[in-house]
């Protein structure tokens, strides 16, 4: 296994997104999850393949402005390991 995801599965999330179509995208990065990635690889990934990425350029600065926001980095490396953690959704 390649220690970060690839970029070609980064990209097809990132255009699902741009479409509107989220459940795709997360099943995009369910994937990634499931192929054993950390939420930091992830995420890391996904700022790298969106500066190149072809898309209205607000929508770009959207993208890198999350990303490089600590809270929303935050939330999303919490989102992603709860996907793992049966116990997390049980309050």
């Amino acid at each position: 296994m390649c220690d970060e995801p690839h970029p070609l599965l980064v990209k097809s999330m990132l255009g699902h997104c741009v479409d509107g179509n989220i459940d795709e995208a997360y099943k995009v990065v369910e994937q990634l999850w499931a192929l054993g990635y950390s939420p930091e690889d992830i995420i890391g990934n996904i700022f790298r393949v969106c500066k190149t990425y072809q898309m209205v350029e607000y929508l770009k600065l959207e993208f890198i402005k999350v990303r490089q926001s600590s809270a929303a980095s935050f939330f999303i490396v919490l989102f992603l390991n709860l996907l793992t953690s049966p116990c997390a959704l049980i309050l």
